[in-house]
């Protein structure tokens, strides 16, 4: 039995998948970010140091199951 970690060839290069999975993580925060602004309800946000990281750790690890789930 051989164990591989999961890679995604970008343009030839091989990276792994977790490191874009922590790309789309930052870049889905970023959006929450800006749609809560757009809403005028960040300020009702608890502990902003608390949320947007716990956000980047949700979107980090949901981008993993949805696209290298077996």
């Amino acid at each position: 039995m051989t164990s591989r970690a999961p890679s995604i060839s970008i343009l030839g290069a091989f990276f792994p998948a977790w490191m874009l999975c922590i790309v789309a993580g930052i870049v889905l925060t970023l959006i929450l970010r800006a749609v809560l602004r757009g809403a005028k309800l960040e300020g009702h946000v608890g502990p902003r140091a608390i949320i947007y990281p716990a956000a980047l750790v949700l979107f980090t690890l949901g981008t993993w199951i949805v696209y290298f789930q077996r």
